[in-house]
């Protein structure tokens, strides 16, 4: 399984974090993953999509001020 979000960082300090939680709420794994710099990213969150177990993931992330935009987060379960 693979998790990823595609944003555009307008600052280099943006960042996202993603939870897996099982089908009762409770968090199996973790991960934050920051921008490595500005413009188009791709952010990888392949330890938390890895984990199997029935339930949901959460992403939240964090905009820079000046404008940051998400695009699209793929959750390919292959």
């Amino acid at each position: 399984a693979d998790l990823e979000v595609s944003v555009t960082d307008t600052d280099g300090g943006m960042w996202c974090t993603a939870i897996n939680r099982n089908r009762f709420g409770d968090t199996v794994a973790s991960e934050t993953v920051y921008s490595t710099g500005t413009g188009d990213r791709v952010l990888d969150f392949g330890s938390v999509a890895g984990t199997a177990y029935e339930g949901y993931i959460t992403v939240f992330c964090v905009l820079p001020k000046s404008g940051g935009k998400i695009h699209s987060i793929v959750l390919d379960l292959n």
